[in-house]
């Protein structure tokens, strides 16, 4: 729908709800049993009746006021899923909230005084998936809009509750209520998600237990699992800011051990090997994408479950003696990662998150304990400091300058350039097909021969240093040559 005629159907649902507010006479139900003309204008004065006989003078229109504003909020959501975030279009379309969530209050304040719990549940409901996971500052800002107009304000307000988090709290009591299981489990998500985003975690994780909603989520529909799924990222977080590095670990790991955390998320498409989606169930996965301004910092939650990996792991190594011990991995993933590094044999300066943590890790392992606080806080990556005295890293605050902006948005455009590319290649070369199978079979070639020649040439023939001749392909069998060749010759010396 365009913005234009969306802005018209929410101003003229807003005039209609106040109209039916002030106005008790008219009332608008979805179930109007008798039939009637709607081109002759009726008033409470020719109509006497209602549909039982009664003599009430109420006129009735057949219609849906609930329907009306889940339609609206679903279009509003529909148009951020369609506009680039990185743009001026997704800032000036994301203003016009404050409108749907006035039209929504107002919705609520009606089937309030008309004692319609069921429409008043769901519109509750909408409500508060706009306040649930937003800071206090942005919730305050949504709720002023509705100091100007007291005389429709409905009863669950900012004014009543005192703060945000008391507002979140209201609205969930109020849905805990309901004979809807949807709306009720929905409500204890939104609020576990509220209490963690507080960093309440106690609170958030003994609700979790008692409702015992990793029970029965899997037999949810798929907007619930999304919703348990980022309420379950959020607890994780919320561990680790409150420094509890084991509990952060085993919660995050339920997510980050499937590898597909942008899929659980609703925060991109999964691009699967060995299936292809149809166009239709492509659609359909677009439609439950959440908007931009919704989203999780997915490198964030990774570099705090590989964070707390690394100090449930490695501690655990140190103290196993036998190799069987060791095997037994408390992350299997943070495990194949930190064997993978062990692995090389050169390695190169860390060039992100992950490579920061794994070398970290190597440092812990040799007890370099300040190396991998070094490796941990590094210059023009991560503004902190580590302040000795109390014991803690002090983060500061740096803005983004407008160079630095244009950037990320670059790198994050051919991010999704490069991800739309290996999908293509992938639809055309069957979607099993990776680089190293290429028809022209240079891509297995090459790793064979650096294998071959960079080993059995350089212990069988080469004795000498730099100027022996070569027998391995590529970069990485030549270092390799030579770095043998060197040894070779200083153990020749000291013989």
């Amino acid at each position: 729908m365009p913005r234009d005629a969306w802005m018209s159907v929410q101003e003229e649902l807003d005039q209609l709800v106040r109209l039916l507010i002030r106005e008790p006479s008219y009332s608008v139900d979805e179930a109007v049993d008798f039939e009637y003309d709607e081109m002759v204008e009726r008033s409470p004065e020719t109509v006497k009746t209602d549909k039982e006989g009664r003599e009430d003078g109420i006129v009735r229109i057949r219609g849906s006021i609930i329907s009306f504003v889940d339609r609206l909020d679903d279009e509003f959501t529909r148009s951020l899923q369609n506009i680039d975030p990185h743009g001026t279009e997704y800032i000036e379309r994301l203003r016009d909230e404050q409108g749907l969530y006035k039209a929504i209050c107002l919705a609520e304040s009606f089937f309030e005084r008309t004692s319609r719990d069921d429409a008043r549940a769901r519109v509750i409901m909408r409500r508060l998936e706009h306040i649930y996971y937003k800071p206090d500052a942005v919730v305050e800002a949504l709720e002023q809009i509705l100091g100007a107009d007291a005389a429709n304000r409905p009863v669950l307000s900012l004014q009543s509750a005192g703060n945000p988090q008391g507002l979140v709290h209201s609205i969930c009591i109020l849905l805990y209520k309901t004979s809807n299981p949807i709306l009720r489990t929905r409500a204890m998500l939104c609020h576990i998600y509220n209490h963690a985003l507080h960093n309440d975690f106690y609170t958030a994780r003994d609700m979790i237990l008692m409702s015992h909603l990793q029970e029965s989520v899997h037999s949810a529909d798929v907007s619930t699992q999304i919703l348990y799924n980022r309420t379950i990222v959020q607890v994780g977080l919320c561990a680790f800011r409150c420094g509890l590095i084991k509990e952060s670990q085993q919660i995050l790991q339920e997510i980050f051990s499937t590898q597909r955390v942008k899929e659980l998320l609703a925060q991109g498409l999964h691009q699967q090997r060995y299936t292809t989606l149809t166009p239709e169930q492509e659609k359909a996965e677009r439609t439950r994408q959440m908007p931009f301004h919704m989203h999780i910092n997915t490198e964030l939650a990774e570099a705090a479950f590989l964070v707390a990996s690394m100090l449930v792991e490695i501690p655990l190594l140190a103290s196993l003696d036998t190799e069987e011990a060791r095997r037994k991995a408390v992350s299997k993933s943070f495990r194949r990662l930190l064997d993978h590094a062990n692995r090389q044999v050169f390695n190169g300066p860390p060039e992100n998150t992950r490579d920061h943590i794994m070398q970290a890790s190597r440092a812990l392992q040799d007890g370099e304990w300040q190396k991998a606080r070094d490796l941990m806080i590094w210059n023009e990556e991560l503004a902190a400091s580590l302040d000795q005295a109390a014991g803690v890293v002090v983060f500061h605050r740096v803005e983004a300058s407008k160079l630095q902006q244009l950037a990320l948005t670059l790198s994050e455009r051919v991010a999704q350039l490069v991800e739309q590319n290996e999908k293509s290649l992938d639809s055309k070369l069957g979607g099993n097909v990776g680089w190293q199978d290429r028809g022209d079979g240079k891509g297995g070639e090459k790793r064979g021969g650096e294998a071959a020649g960079g080993g059995g040439e350089r212990r069988g023939t080469r004795t000498g240093g730099r100027g022996a001749p070569r027998g391995g392909r590529g970069r990485g069998a030549r270092f390799a040559q030579g770095l043998g060749g060197q040894v070779t010759g200083a153990q020749a010396t000291r013989a």
